[in-house]
């Protein structure tokens, strides 16, 4: 047995992101290995390299971290650097005097989950065939041929699940190199036999939503442009397969500056997407190996990658649009990505994005919260999109994720594609690449050269206007995004909301479209919410008075939750007791429509067990959400101390606490002014004793329907300080500034129901 191998501890640079794949890695031709069709008794024993053992405890100990930041990779293997020339380290079997010779060589890591390799020097011959599988030949990857030859040299191969493999060459080895630089010894579970139903690429939070559920529907173009980035034991980024003003099939992909490493070691795969709603795997057999760095920016975080190799017609990629104008006209923002290397999924913020910079002085769009979906390591370079459908920008980094099945309500940052369109040189900027003729356009649609062309062909994009707070059933107005994807200019549209079930009035829009133009078209308001969740549906029926040439995208349909609601007729009081980690953690408020009206928290490093009191006063009435967060995803607790917040009225009476709650605890509060005409205070007692603590001035407001309310003020050893009774306002004005500081009891009498509450006066 031979043993080799030099070590390196990959420390991830990139920003989120995702998994190697497990079957194909590239492009490949079929066939099977020379070796599988030999005689038994022709299989000879096949020399070995070793990698030697790894720290996998101190691997995940460094991974714990990180696994939460997407300013670091998530990372899933440890790469062994090496030196292997194949044909000096394998086994040669020739089989007759007449045929070609077969090469055999096997790798092992033991108690690897999966392994993977970099070629750093490759070339094969015509006639030759290299192909990698598993040693129980459950998995084979090849053949790769001349076809496969690369201008770079370099050839990365993907995963094959567990700790050895084969690597088999028949052919000519006159001018053939094979020289392996790099192994990788998966060590992640995720990537587990046991694991496999959770999707080979990751094991993405559950509040992420399949690109194929419902609200998905509309986006069922922009989704075949994302791919998913893959280099050696670190996950990689999303990227997006971008359309240039010659429409000429340069296979460009925009992802993340900070994602980049070597795109030559880098495997992109296409459709990699469940099929379902609720499935956890997909397609992996349609990649691309290498490719060139074309442009790249730091301050708004792009690169644009040319792919080695032209896309296959047989991907059905869809070259996307963009828009370079930078004007704050986003009324909607959508998200498509592999978070944690998982399949395709899909995020919407149903508010206008913000033109902002970082703290790092990064020129991004903020998206200050998700109303669906979210994202995670692995999601990093992503497209951001419009509510129209064009690329805006790509994943820079952010503090999104989910708090159990919802999104915890924090920020993204994206680099705006409009500041990366122009820069100070071509290897800079995205104009020189994407309007090669220099049109001068800031508008581009996207391109679908393999698809079918209709002429009458509309598509329901999207719903916006669900993105408010939602404290009661008042009425709500939608709108629906709608795209003309046919060639012909629509002139007319039946479209029909469906609300909970219930068939809306048909809404008559006349206007004029041109072809893969977009228009917004309110909807009929919806009057009766349930106190869960709502279905909103919409349908076109008609388009130019006949109907759709291409009826299959016709429906949209998404859920719109409306949570419990926590009533206050007062400031809010908050308490917050950190835990170990308190630099983890940070509260929100924000109004509606998500402007964030208040923000405290990311406590020092090591602020533990320390407790800090806040009060918020309510600019008016409405409704409202208290967001805390966890950016660890473990809550305050268990882990880490016992930590916790609570939420109480001015009177102290608690009405909400929280420790263990994952990434974030989310409470909708509608505040509501205190009326003094009350016939219903919705309080146990049927009286509210205000302020409380007090400096001096003490109210009491009680029910209309009590006939007769009597009171006492006791000191603490129960001597009456003042006494009284109610009068026709239904509020009871009490001075007892002449009282020394201290606590104090009111005694109620209510037609005959007594009742004892202890005030302080401070």
């Amino acid at each position: 047995m031979l043993n080799t191998i030099l070590s390196k501890n990959t420390f991830l640079l990139a920003l989120g992101l995702l998994i190697v794949s497990i079957c194909t890695a590239q492009i490949n031709y079929k066939g099977q290995p020379d070796s599988w069709s030999l005689p038994s008794d022709t299989q000879l024993e096949i020399p070995i390299i070793e990698m030697e053992s790894i720290d996998i405890e101190n691997l995940r100990n460094e991974d714990e971290e990180n696994d939460f930041n997407k300013q670091g990779a998530y990372r899933f293997g440890f790469d062994h650097d090496v030196n292997i020339n194949f044909f000096n380290e394998a086994r040669q079997l020739t089989v007759t005097e007449s045929e070609l010779p077969i090469y055999q060589l096997k790798l092992s890591s033991p108690e690897a989950l999966t392994l993977s390799l970099i070629f750093d020097s490759f070339y094969i011959p015509h006639g030759g065939a290299l192909f990698i599988y598993s040693s129980d030949r459950s998995e084979l990857k090849g053949a790769f041929t001349y076809n496969s030859n690369k201008a770079s040299g370099v050839f990365p191969v993907g995963i094959l699940r567990g700790e050895e493999v084969i690597i088999e060459y028949n052919g000519p080895t006159e001018n053939a190199i094979l020289n392996i630089s790099e192994v990788t010894h998966g060590y992640r579970k995720i990537l587990s036999y046991g694991e496999l139903l959770k999707g080979p690429f990751g094991d993405s939070d559950p509040c992420m939503v399949n690109i194929n559920c419902e609200e998905g529907a509309g986006w069922k173009d922009q989704k075949r442009s994302v791919v998913l980035i893959i280099e050696g034991g670190e996950s990689h980024c999303t990227g997006a397969v971008v359309n240039n003003t010659l429409q000429d099939e340069t296979p460009y992909v925009l992802t993340a500056d900070h994602c980049l490493g070597n795109p030559n070691d880098w495997v992109y795969y296409f459709n990699h997407e469940s099929v379902t709603c609720n499935g956890n795997s997909g397609p992996i057999d349609q990649s691309i190996a290498g490719g060139t760095l074309i442009a790249n920016r730091s301050i708004s975080d792009f690169v644009l990658i040319e792919l080695s190799e032209e896309i296959p017609s047989n991907y059905n990629v869809y070259y996307a649009g963009w828009d370079n104008s930078d004007e704050s006209t986003v009324t909607q923002s959508v998200a498509i990505h592999h978070p944690k290397g998982d399949v395709k999924k899909i995020s919407f913020d149903y508010q206008a994005a913000l033109k902002t910079t970082t703290s790092q002085n990064n020129i991004v769009w903020e998206v200050t919260d998700w109303e669906v979906g979210a994202t995670q390591g692995g999601s990093s370079g992503c497209p951001l999109f419009d509510q129209n459908g064009r690329i805006i920008g790509q994943l820079h980094g952010g503090v999104a994720g989910c708090a159990g099945n919802q999104p915890n309500g924090y920020f993204d940052y994206f680099g705006r594609f409009g500041f990366s369109w122009d820069g100070p040189s071509a290897t800079s900027r995205l104009k020189d690449w994407l309007d090669p003729n220099n049109s001068g356009v800031s508008i581009l649609n996207g391109f679908a050269p393999n698809d079918s062309v209709f002429a009458v062909d509309v598509i329901p994009m999207t719903i916006i206007g669900l993105n408010q707070a939602i404290c009661d059933t008042d009425p709500i107005t939608p709108s629906l995004v709608l795209k003309n994807k046919g060639t012909t200019t629509i002139t007319s549209a039946s479209i029909v909301p469906i609300y909970n079930d219930q068939v809306q009035d048909s809404i008559e829009w006349t206007g004029s479209l041109a072809s893969q133009e977009f228009v917004t078209i309110e909807l009929s308001p919806i009057s009766s919410l349930a106190t869960s969740t709502n279905i909103i549906e919409v349908d076109v029926a008609l388009v130019n008075g006949i109907e759709d040439e291409n009826p299959t995208d016709n429906n949209l349909k998404t859920e719109l939750v409306i949570p419990e609601v926590l009533e206050l007729t007062s400031d809010l009081e908050i308490l917050v007791s950190t835990d170990s980690r308190a630099y983890h953690n940070a509260y929100r408020i924000r109004n509606s429509v998500g402007v964030v009206l208040a923000a405290e928290g990311l406590y020092s490093s090591w602020d533990g067990s320390t407790t800090y009191n806040y009060s918020y006063e309510f600019p008016e009435d409405g409704c409202y959400t208290f967001t805390m967060h966890d950016n660890a995803g473990n809550g305050m607790c268990c882990n880490f101390g016992d930590g916790f917040f609570t939420l109480s009225d001015e009177l102290g009476n608690e009405l909400h606490r929280a420790s263990n709650f994952g990434s974030a605890e989310i409470v909708t509060i509608k505040k509501t002014t205190l009326s003094t005409n009350t016939n219903n205070l919705h309080s146990s007692n049927g009286y509210k004793i205000f302020p409380n603590p007090t400096t001096g001035s003490l109210n009491i407001l009680f029910d209309s329907a009590f006939k007769k309310l009597n009171f006492k003020i006791l000191d603490i050893l129960g001597n009456a300080l003042l006494s009284g009774q109610s009068n026709d306002k239904n509020i009871l004005e009490l001075d007892i500034s002449n009282f020394n500081s201290g606590t104090y009891f009111i005694h109620i009498d209510k037609d005959g129901e007594t009742s004892t509450q202890k005030i302080v006066l401070n």
